[in-house]
């Protein structure tokens, strides 16, 4: 049985899913310090974060998570943190970029995305990480 997806969660899941290649393609390319512009830029609008849907937070997470699960490629937390990102930054709502570190014997680092105090992005297992740096 085939599933009716809205035309907004397709147009929604295409632009993911080409930020996330954006993403991978930035990470692998460019010195952390050039993505740090990314991470800092701020959406134009002096209204950003006034009265935010909590569906359009939802819809894009959905997206992302879709995109990841029909990528080619493995995308990880960084990437879709990053593209997150830029998706928010686009539609004029402010959000926060995490990272963080935990040492259980073996050294790990975990990057999430954060909106309104809701995670959109790598929100599985973010407490267990100890965080080092957050870009608004």
């Amino acid at each position: 049985m085939k599933r009716d997806i809205r035309t907004k969660d397709y147009i929604l899941f295409i632009e993911a899913w080409c930020l996330l290649a954006l993403a991978r393609f930035f990470i692998y390319s460019f010195p952390f310090k050039y993505i740090v512009i990314i991470l800092e830029r701020k959406p134009n609008n002096s209204k950003a974060n006034k009265n935010v849907n909590p569906l359009i937070l939802d819809e894009i997470s959905n997206a992302i998570r879709r995109a990841c699960n029909h990528s080619f490629w493995k995308t990880k937390c960084f990437e879709q943190a990053l593209a997150g990102k830029i998706m928010l930054n686009h539609r004029q709502i402010n959000s926060s970029v995490y990272f963080g570190v935990a040492d259980n014997g073996v050294f790990m680092a975990h990057a999430w995305l954060e909106c309104e105090g809701r995670t959109i992005t790598g929100g599985r297992g973010k407490d267990k990480f100890a965080v080092i740096n957050k870009f608004q």
